[in-house]
């Protein structure tokens, strides 16, 4: 019984809000009538309420407004998906040119351990460490980057 009177009387407060809203049911003038609301009533000062051609001058207006709204998101959204593909190109690129210098690197290794082979004593691990084999290995060094430079590999 409870349920039914609450139901009830919400119904009632929902109807009684609609008709509030909508105001009276003969407006004052073609264009606008005068609605009280609570805040009106308090500063004695009218709120206009939209009626005939203001009301359809107002649903055209956010129309365009909706309008111009869907445009702008959809210019964001081209933005945004031309950035992602720069994006993506840009990356491309720097991946290109990391394994373009990642080969280089591996060819200039695989050049240098063809032309460098330790003489017979620095072969020996004990020997590497010796003065006369980092020496040599200098030398080396030194002559293949000459090398290198000049394009010979």
């Amino acid at each position: 019984m409870l349920a039914v009177v609450v139901v009830v009387g919400g119904f009632v407060a929902i109807v009684a809000t609609v008709r509030w809203l909508q105001g009276p049911t003969a407006p004052t003038s073609a264009a606008t009538r005068v609605v009280p609301t609570p805040k009106a009533a308090n500063t004695q000062q009218p709120v206009f309420w939209p009626t005939g051609r203001t009301q359809a001058l107002a649903l055209e207006m956010a129309r365009q407004a909706d309008q111009q709204n869907e445009a702008h998101r959809a210019k964001q959204a081209a933005a945004r998906e031309q950035a992602l593909v720069a994006q993506r190109q840009a990356n491309q690129i720097a991946m290109a040119r990391a394994a373009e210098a990642q080969a280089a690197a591996d060819r200039r290794e695989a050049a240098w351990n063809r032309y460098y082979k330790p003489s017979a004593p620095c072969q020996n691990p004990d020997n590497r460490a010796t003065m006369d084999c980092i020496n040599e290995h200098i030398r080396a060094k030194r002559e293949f980057e000459k090398r290198w430079q000049a394009g010979e590999f």
